[in-house]
């Protein structure tokens, strides 16, 4: 039990980050995808709106990847045999079976 405290101690602690491809665009989320930081270069201003926005929501992805990737590797270290597309797949039929 300990363990998994612990665990859930370091869950809360994960961020992940990402860098758009140009360069001009950083973002940071929580597990949850909850935008902690979002920051602009001073070249995004010469981006178009259109650019500019499809850089942010694809930065955003990949924030998300990573702190997705990070819970996962800390899921595999506590409970043995962790399968994250497994656990997603169990989770999706619960819900179909709930509804």
């Amino acid at each position: 039990m300990a363990a998994l405290e612990a665990a859930q101690e370091e869950l809360d602690k994960i961020v992940g980050t990402a860098k758009g491809r140009s360069g001009h665009v950083e973002a940071s989320v929580n597990p949850e995808g909850r935008v902690l930081n979002l920051s602009f270069a001073h070249r995004a201003l010469r981006m178009s709106s259109q650019d500019l926005a499809e850089e942010v929501v694809a930065t955003l992805a990949l924030a998300g990847a990573d702190a997705e990737r990070q819970v996962n590797a800390l899921l595999r270290e506590v409970l043995p045999g962790y399968d994250p597309e497994q656990a997603a797949a169990d989770l999706q039929r619960l819900i179909s079976d709930w509804r």
